[in-house]
């Protein structure tokens, strides 16, 4: 998908969108998705807020230059804190792949339930109840239409 129709698709969507640059300095978190290596990186950093967290939920464990953030502390499991001058960083997982990574940590976990999101949507459900991960007790998560459904 070239830039242009991936930038209308996500303003279509109600996205703002814009180049990294623009972007970077108001984001709270910043997700990768591209499949490309290092499309996030030491020059980018500096751009980044105060408490931004990074996810890659793309197809390369590395998309996020992780190791150009320095010296990471872990602070809960899969979420670490580099220290950039007076401002923390959030890479979750390492930079790794987070749909692999958290959880249960494989592709038959991550597949299971997108199956189940998917077929719950396919057969008119319009909410699932779930057991949040972080132990809040069961939550109401709202699904969103999908393309040709009623």
């Amino acid at each position: 998908m070239n830039r242009t129709r991936g930038a209308s698709n996500g303003c279509y969507g109600g996205f703002e969108t814009g180049t990294l640059e623009e972007l970077l300095p108001r984001s709270d978190v910043v997700v990768t998705a591209t499949g490309a290596k290092n499309v996030l990186g030491r020059s980018h950093f500096g751009q980044l807020q105060d408490g931004c967290f990074l996810l890659n939920a793309g197809h390369s464990p590395d998309e996020i230059d992780v190791d150009g953030l320095g010296a990471r502390t872990e602070l809960v499991p899969c979420v670490e804190e580099a220290r950039l001058g007076e401002r923390s960083i959030y890479p979750f997982a390492s930079g790794s792949m987070a749909n692999l990574t958290e959880g249960q940590g494989d592709t038959l976990n991550a597949c299971d339930l997108t199956l189940a999101t998917m077929l719950a949507q396919r057969a008119g459900l319009r909410f699932i109840f779930s057991k949040a991960m972080t132990g809040y007790g069961l939550g109401v998560v709202p699904l969103r239409p999908m393309c040709g459904s009623r």
